[in-house]
């Protein structure tokens, strides 16, 4: 899971990959599908603030609560 996270930070900032917001969202969501909390929380923030994906305050909640854990 901390590569995929990593991976996925690259393309959140335009690092190594062109950004890609969709994919950042998708390989944080795989990630945080394996239990990684960084991952996790990062999937709540892309929620919170729409990016990559549609906004849901209430799945952003769930997946804060779970990096929590």
């Amino acid at each position: 899971p901390l590569g995929l996270f990593l991976q996925a930070r690259c393309y959140e900032k335009g690092l190594v990959y062109s950004k890609d917001h969709l994919m950042a969202f998708q390989l944080y969501q795989k990630a945080a599908q394996m239990q990684f909390p960084y991952a996790q929380a990062a999937v709540a923030v892309c929620l919170h603030f729409a990016t990559g994906t549609r906004q849901s305050p209430q799945m952003s909640m769930e997946w804060a609560n779970r990096a929590l854990k």
